[in-house]
């Protein structure tokens, strides 16, 4: 039974289509690539920011995320869906996201998300911020978040929606 959970968590995850909003810059470290990478605008007194972003790995061995900097908030930390042994669902920390030879993984909302904690200033749309990932075996990538305005996204970007692979 606990097999059958752990399946449908799986198939939740990663049947949720990716919301892309623009091609944008791609990063690079090693056989990684990283796209699509954006939050929305939050006011000051925010704690938790959100990040949303794309890695797809071309290589032919796993990598995984293990670490995010930023010069305005503590360091980033990773949280997914968890199903509980009394099959409820809620979000847990974890401490690395892996990314499997030939995947291609979407950071999203009901998904696998990156959190930004102690955010010390506003982000406002229009603008965008550097940040670092820490990859196990592809090493450090600076790469740039694009702010964007708040906004609902079952709507407004359904026509980009694609499933991640």
């Amino acid at each position: 039974m606990r097999v059958l959970k752990s399946a449908a968590l799986a198939a939740l995850l990663f049947a949720v289509p990716a919301l892309a909003h623009h091609d944008g810059e791609v990063f690079s470290a090693g056989a990684l690539q990283v796209s699509h990478l954006w939050t929305e605008e939050v006011g000051k007194t925010a704690h938790a920011v959100p990040v949303y972003l794309t890695i797809r790995n071309t290589g032919t061995e796993t990598d995984r995320l293990v670490g995010v900097k930023t010069t305005f908030s503590d360091a980033g930390k990773f949280e997914a869906p968890v199903l509980g042994a009394d099959g409820a669902l809620s979000v847990r920390e974890i401490p690395a996201v892996e990314i499997a030879a030939g995947q291609t993984l979407t950071f999203q909302r009901g998904g696998i998300t990156l959190v930004l904690d102690n955010v010390q200033r506003p982000l406002e749309a229009g603008e965008h911020f550097d940040m670092v990932l820490e990859f196990a075996k592809a090493g450090a990538v600076e790469v740039e978040v694009e702010i964007e305005e708040p906004h609902g996204h079952e709507g407004d970007h359904a026509e980009e929606a694609k499933p991640a692979t």
